[in-house]
């Protein structure tokens, strides 16, 4: 672990019992530990939202970057190292996606250095620390 710069990670996930040896064989009877990088954990979410939006898909394949992308989470805006809440949102927690303008972005949240905002609609993860911050 000392090897990982904290500040690259993103998730960290722990798996015990038969969770990690179904997942990774009798190796892993003591248990695994998956470390996800922001860069790796970046690529999830926009995988992700491509698969599930055609707007997003849309957008995104016009861009190639999210860079110029507000996210906005059940109205929360996302600031800072918010990939690892994205990519928490999966087919079992994702309910929606709609892409706002930058007149709407200033308007309805006060931001004016993004060009399109990415307002999604997810249940909260259970498991997700300061869930009602981010969520």
């Amino acid at each position: 672990m000392m090897d990982y710069d904290a500040k690259q990670v993103t998730l960290v996930h722990v798996l015990t019992d038969s969770d990690a040896i179904n997942g990774y064989g009798q190796e892993a009877i003591d248990g695994v530990v998956l470390i996800e990088s922001k860069k790796f954990a970046t690529k999830r979410y926009i995988r992700f939202l491509r698969k599930v939006s055609a707007q997003y898909d849309s957008v995104y394949k016009a861009t190639n970057t999210d860079t110029t992308f507000q996210y906005v989470v059940n109205d929360k805006i996302q600031k800072g190292d918010f990939a690892g809440n994205l990519a928490l949102i999966d087919n079992d927690n994702f309910l929606a996606l709609t892409l706002l303008t930058a007149e709407e972005l200033k308007r309805d949240y006060g931001i004016n250095d993004k060009l399109i905002g990415i307002l999604i609609k997810a249940r909260r993860p259970d498991n997700l620390f300061n869930g009602k911050k981010k969520f």
